[in-house]
């Protein structure tokens, strides 16, 4: 048997909702579902896909923490498609 690659796939470590929340100045973070994927370094959180979906969601990039080399998806991020 023969596996075949998947292009534009990511490895998703974590998934998970978070409700809305408010940042000490006030301002309102509405709900969202998020998506932790490994990311060893900045040329290759350029390298991963703007947006991808998951279980029927659509999840756009929304940062990156060097300390623990995870690249961060949510669906509060507007996303677009090329035509």
């Amino acid at each position: 048997m023969k596996a075949t690659a998947i292009e534009n796939s990511i490895v998703i470590l974590r998934s998970e909702f978070c409700e809305a929340w408010r940042t000490v100045d006030g301002f309102e973070v509405p709900a969202a579902f998020f998506l932790e994927t490994p990311c060893r370094d900045y040329s290759e959180l350029l390298s991963l896909p703007n947006a991808v979906t998951f279980e029927g969601r659509l999840y756009g990039k929304s940062g990156w923490n060097s300390d623990t080399y995870k690249a961060y998806y949510n669906t509060n991020i507007k996303t677009a498609r090329k035509v």
